[in-house]
């Protein structure tokens, strides 16, 4: 009995960890010949804890649940002009242009839940499983900070609703392809 239950746990805890960042400039057309330079600043960086519960002995189902830790929970945008531009003859240098720093900030813990399809403990040395869950990062808040043209704009007035608009993303699914190692018993 006792070797059964080595063999298929109903209850399994697990620690994990993902990172993944992209800070590439990128070239963007913006009309007749002008390009605006975007350097995103995107990290994504979560540890986690999980529980992984197995309701059918017989099969390698599982539910999970547990929570995160990220230390970069943001996304940041710089938009600056290359070169002059020009929107149906009015012209502007990049200095007029300016700089455009946007940011969108979730919270530090997040929640998570989740299933999938593997064994906790492999039959032989190596297993693979296969995790589709979603992490609760709650509202984000944004920051829009800006020089040059826009601000002779009423973009600040717009903020609350783009404030609002964003609410809704607060979640980010993912799906984990999990390689799990049986240490030796002897």
């Amino acid at each position: 009995m006792v070797h059964r239950l080595r063999q298929y746990p109903q209850l399994a805890v697990r620690l994990g960890g993902s990172y993944l960042a992209y800070r590439k400039m990128m070239r963007l057309a913006a009309g007749e010949g002008s390009t605006l330079a975007l350097y995103p600043d995107a990290v994504l960086g979560i540890g986690q804890a999980t529980a992984k519960w197995f309701p059918y002995r017989q099969t390698p189902f599982f539910l999970t649940a547990g929570g995160g830790y990220t230390w970069h929970p943001e996304l940041n945008f710089r938009l600056e002009a290359d070169n002059k531009l020009t929107f149906g003859g009015l012209e502007m240098t990049p200095e007029d242009v300016g700089t455009v720093t946007a940011s969108l900030r979730w919270n530090r813990l997040l929640g998570y839940a989740g299933f999938g399809y593997g064994r906790a403990i492999p039959r032989r040395r190596i297993g693979l499983s296969i995790e589709l869950g979603c992490y609760y990062l709650g509202a984000p808040r944004v920051n829009l900070d800006y020089e040059g043209f826009l601000e002779t704009t009423t973009l600040r007035d717009e903020m609350v609703k783009v404030q609002k608009n964003m609410t809704n993303y607060r979640y980010l699914p993912s799906l984990q392809f999990l390689i799990s190692y049986a240490l030796p018993t002897r």
